[in-house]
């Protein structure tokens, strides 16, 4: 008798056994589609930031292009005249892509060149004369000699650089003080 209890036993549970089978494929199959979704994102993020850094470092080249600029001028007669010098009234808008556009007069090439990025652009902003004390706090060095402050003209320097693939953007500003 323990014989057909047996044999009956078996042939009941072969097709469980198939269909557990089934059931953890279909698991395991969901979680290495899963792994590799977070895997592809993980990807696409670290791919975004190297983007973002290259930009940010190409405008900052740039941005120190413009304040050597600067620190060459003589005078201030070439603003609103010459490409990419503006004077605070006719400043252009920074979010304009066509200030950053190839042959654009709004903006200049940096002569800063990065290996696989394109050329940086920067603009210069004419902000006028300060004495004493400027907008924001910024104060002439007197260094205690009971002078008056030197005068100094204000410049603004907006600067824009790309990433390898040109979709990581940014751009930066810098207020900058000389005399001239």
């Amino acid at each position: 008798m323990m014989t057909k209890n047996m044999s009956l036993s078996r042939s009941n549970q072969q097709g469980m056994v198939l269909l557990v089978c089934l059931v953890i494929l279909l698991v395991m199959t969901l979680l290495g589609v899963s792994g590799l979704n977070s895997t592809i994102m993980q990807e696409r993020m670290v791919g975004a930031m190297k983007e973002s850094g290259v930009a940010l470092e190409a405008a900052e080249s740039a941005l120190r292009d413009g304040e050597a600029f600067v620190q060459g001028l003589n005078n201030t007669d070439d603003f609103d005249v010459v490409a990419g010098l503006h004077s605070a009234a006719n400043e252009p808008n920074p979010f304009n892509p066509a200030v950053w556009a190839p042959g654009s007069t709004l903006s200049r090439v940096a002569p800063t060149n990065i290996a696989g990025v394109p050329n940086p652009r920067y603009y210069i902003v004419l902000q006028g004369t300060m004495e004493g004390e400027a907008p924001g706090g910024l104060k002439p060095p007197q260094y205690g000699t009971g002078k008056a402050p030197p005068q100094l003209t204000g410049f603004k320097v907006v600067a824009r650089g790309q990433g390898e693939t040109e979709t990581g953007q940014r751009i930066v500003i810098s207020y900058y003080g000389r005399g001239l």
